[in-house]
């Protein structure tokens, strides 16, 4: 009798515990956004780190069509020109800067990031969003081994995964906090950073790029400084140079990424998965035993290592 009452105490203990945590991440997704905080001062510019395609250029035209004028940022002029006139034109009203640097050339240049960020100077900056990432952009096939990459290829993807956000957001924090206006900076990390065979340097960017995050975010608490620092963890996405595919309701397109994740903006939390879909696949994945996890990941991985070589070699 009495070991009944206990388990019957313990069901009702772990059924009121599981439908709190269902409660919480749902409210995540139902929760208003507060991007219009941002954007209620005179003139705010959004700067979008490698937006000149994917994920970035489709914050771009989201945040345009909240009325802000945007900072697009990329290594091809003519690129990045084309896009600007393609956002002037759905949105005639906002005003586009554009930045050209080549982020795995800008270190070998003194005080480039101190240059990079003068030309925004005068600017009234809100909004910083680090998107810039990957593997493709240092031209070689993803994924690959540690052993079969060089040092020039890690430090590249050190500076394209981490070392450009962390020094451009330093270099900037004391424009986004200036006259006590609030701002918004959004880290996109990948759901990657649990791990990824052969992208180990890429998962570990991602996965430093949230800790910063958040250590960030604690820090403008404690330093009373009016900035909201919102880790985004991103999954498959079409739109981009390494997805051709068509959207599906698991793999969006890359606006409508940059809408989930905006979607997000002040929710209150650190770090969250931008995409419903992609959160409720993190969740079951949380469920299925390490092993298992593993040997998956490495078969997929393997797959498409082989798929890319034999992309490249069809060219």
């Amino acid at each position: 009798m009495f070991i009944s009452v206990i388990f019957n105490y313990l069901g009702i203990a772990s059924a009121l515990y599981l439908s709190f945590s269902f409660l919480h991440f749902l409210t995540l997704y139902l929760y208003p956004s507060k991007l219009a905080r941002y954007n209620s001062v005179p003139l705010p510019y959004a700067l979008i780190t490698g937006s000149s395609d994917g994920i970035g250029y489709g914050f771009a035209r989201v945040l345009a069509s909240h009325g802000f004028n945007i900072v697009l940022h990329g290594r091809n002029a003519a690129k990045l020109e084309a896009k600007k006139q393609e956002l002037l034109t759905e949105y005639p009203a906002i005003k586009v800067k554009v930045l050209v640097a080549d982020v795995v050339e800008l270190w070998k240049h003194e005080g480039a990031i101190e240059g990079f960020v003068k030309q925004v100077e005068g600017l009234n900056l809100r909004v910083l969003i680090n998107n810039i990432g990957g593997v493709e952009i240092l031209m070689f096939p993803a994924p690959r081994a540690l052993k079969d990459t060089t040092a020039t290829e890690v430090d590249g993807l050190i500076d394209v995964n981490l070392r450009f956000a962390t020094q451009l957001t330093r270099a900037l924090w004391p424009q986004l906090i200036r006259d006590g206006v609030p701002s918004l900076v959004l880290n996109i990390g990948s759901m990657a950073e649990r791990g990824a065979p052969y992208a180990s340097i890429y998962a570990g960017a991602k996965a430093y790029n949230m800790a910063w995050s958040k250590s960030l975010r604690m820090e403008a608490f404690g330093e009373k400084q009016d900035v909201e620092v919102l880790g985004i963890l991103v999954g498959e996405v079409t739109g981009v140079t390494h997805r051709k595919v068509e959207p599906r309701w698991m793999t969006p397109s890359a606006r409508k990424m940059a809408e989930a994740a905006l979607a997000r903006v002040g929710c209150g939390r650190d770090v969250v998965v931008g995409y419903f879909p992609h959160a409720l696949q993190a969740v079951l994945l949380s469920y299925v035993p390490d092993q298992i996890v593993v040997r998956v990941a490495n078969y997929l991985m393997k797959d498409l290592w082989e798929k890319q070589l034999r992309e490249m070699k069809g060219q």
